[in-house]
């Protein structure tokens, strides 16, 4: 210990009143929330404790920062099914959710003009369809729900919330979005590649359109025609090794080869569309 020579009274008269002050409210914090903060927040017995000068300052200021009743971090809401959780996690869930919402409108109005084709035929935009539907449903579009204290008041599971921050960690990444189209064309060629007849070079020509896409080419293709290029259409290769049926191709080399021929694409989807 280094003994009282570092420290004058008024240190060790300040050290007692912030002491005090932390045990309450980290005392409070248990009984109101269930929440043990011993490990994180450590108290001393004495200023005495202190190896230097240093170590008390730092300390002061993690004191400081907990007692700050405008900190958000040390600050909890509880709903009615005793889930808790800070006012910091509240407001970065709230703000991502909005920011993913925004993002997601931001998408979906860059496909509204996109046609939907059924058999060859341009019925509508993908905005239309969504007016009718979803955004969900016609763009393939994830909306999350609007997260404020009404829908936290909703949620029991504390693993819901786990989710839900994981969920805005991963979005925070200027990336996420291009790298989620990405890997759903990956995925779709392998499924294309399980559905086709390797020894058919036709439908192999048709494979390769769809590689040399681009990723935004792909989903805009992939959302024009759901009723042909849904996954949904060709379940997976385990299940039809199963029962030994293997879906045929058709609608889906069709699909790619209209879209193909239509050469719909961001650049030049509006002077496009105009001609239908």
């Amino acid at each position: 210990m280094a003994g009282n020579n570092l420290f004058g009274k008024q240190a060790q008269k300040t050290f007692n009143e912030m002491k005090k002050k932390a045990q309450r409210k980290r005392s409070n914090i248990k009984n109101r929330y269930g929440i043990d903060l011993s490990g994180e927040i450590q108290i001393p017995s004495s200023i005495d404790e202190f190896e230097s000068r240093s170590d008390y300052f730092k300390w002061k200021k993690q004191i400081n920062s907990f007692t700050d009743r405008k900190n958000p971090e040390y600050r909890y809401i509880q709903n009615k099914h005793g889930l808790v959780i800070t006012q910091k996690q509240f407001n970065e869930l709230k703000q991502g959710t909005a920011e993913h919402r925004r993002k997601a409108f931001e998408q979906a109005e860059s496909m509204k003009d996109l046609p939907y084709i059924e058999d060859g035929k341009v019925l509508e935009t993908l905005g239309e369809r969504a007016e009718k539907t979803s955004i969900g449903e016609a763009m393939g579009i994830t909306m999350p729900k609007q997260f404020d204290r009404e829908a936290f008041e909703k949620i029991k599971d504390p693993r819901t919330i786990g989710a839900k921050i994981e969920a805005n960690e991963k979005r925070k990444d200027p990336d996420f979005y291009d790298e989620r189209m990405i890997q759903m064309q990956k995925n779709y060629i392998e499924l294309m590649f399980f559905v086709l007849n390797q020894d058919d070079p036709e439908q192999l020509k048709t494979l390769e359109i769809v590689q040399n896409m681009n990723p935004d080419d792909f989903n805009n293709m992939y959302h024009s025609n759901l009723e042909a290029l849904a996954f949904e259409m060709y379940p997976s290769p385990k299940k039809h090794a199963e029962d030994g049926k293997i879906p045929s191709p058709a609608k889906m080399l069709q699909a790619i080869e209209d879209y193909e021929k239509l050469k719909v694409d961001r650049d030049s989807l509006e002077n496009k569309l105009g001609n239908f």
